[in-house]
């Protein structure tokens, strides 16, 4: 179900991709997640939903061309974006979540 979905990047009515450049320093990597958190929360803020995965960002060499990305370009990340069909069998996929406890301690 995920594949055939992905195959056809989820029916995103659009999607942002984020590039950093090429050389990047690694610090930048918390600039940039800050950045598509704040994305992600801002859209659904305006009712929109939103899906950050790899099969839009799968094919990176073939965005360059269609995204006018310049050789000292990559491109990062691919969020969906659009409305939500509540009846899709994959909006119906929930997973098991591990208990915050067992992956963060707080120190006081």
């Amino acid at each position: 179900m995920m594949g055939k979905a992905g195959a056809n990047l989820y029916n995103a009515q659009a999607i942002v991709y984020l590039t950093l450049p090429k050389d990047y320093p690694d610090w930048s990597l918390v600039d940039w997640g800050a950045f598509s958190e704040a994305l992600v929360l801002s859209v659904q803020d305006a009712g929109v939903d939103s899906l950050p995965d790899y099969e839009f960002v799968k094919f990176a060499d073939d965005l360059m061309a269609p995204l006018k990305l310049t050789d000292d370009q990559q491109v990062v990340m691919g969020v969906g974006l659009g409305y939500r069909d509540e009846d899709s069998l994959l909006n119906q996929i929930r997973s098991g979540r591990m208990d915050t406890k067992s992956i963060l301690t707080i120190l006081d």
